[in-house]
This record gives structure tokens, C-alpha cells and sequence, in this order.
């Protein structure tokens, strides 16, 4: 199931996790993509980063918001967070 995604000249390797929550979730590759090239980056204490973007519909709305955890040491993409609330669809 894990595969793998181009960012910023990098390779990035989806674990079987991230790519699980992104069919349960609905998250596209592109939309990690978009995330992680220009989301905004939440240090965490440890070596895994926390990157998190916004996506806007045609009339600049919010619309959702999702948090992908990477390992950059070995280049994981380790899970994918959907932030939008239960009562909302995207």
C-alpha cells in the first residue's frame, strides 16, 4: 500500500498508515503535495516534522484544513490528520 511522492526535489516515502488515512479521509496525493510545499511547518520536539495547510474553495472560504506528520531523517510521510469537523464535508 505505501508508495512513494515527489516534493521539492525529494523523495518521500507514504507508509502504509498515511495512506490508509488518506482514503479514509479523502486526501488526494496532490493535496499532500500542496501541503508539504506550502503548508505551514510545526516543529515538533523530536526529529518528526508537523506541516499544516488550509485549502480554500472559489469564494476564499475555508473549506478544510489537514496536518501530514513526516519523518525527515528517513523521508516518511508517517500519517495524515483531516482537522475539518464530523458535520462537514469537503
Amino acid at each position: 500500500m505505501a508508495f512513494t511522492l515527489q516534493v521539492h526535489r525529494k523523495t518521500y516515502l507514504v507508509g502504509d498508515h498515511a495512506a490508509r488515512r488518506m482514503i479514509e479521509c479523502g486526501i488526494s496525493e496532490d493535496m499532500i503535495v500542496r501541503t508539504l510545499e506550502d503548508g505551514l511547518i510545526i516543529d515538533q520536539n523530536h526529529h518528526s516534522d508537523l506541516y499544516e495547510h488550509t485549502f480554500y474553495d472559489d469564494l476564499l472560504q475555508d473549506t478544510f484544513t489537514i496536518r501530514v506528520v513526516v519523518d525527515e531523517v528517513q523521508r516518511l510521510i508517517m500519517t495524515v490528520i483531516d482537522l475539518t469537523p464530523d458535520d462537514e464535508a469537503f
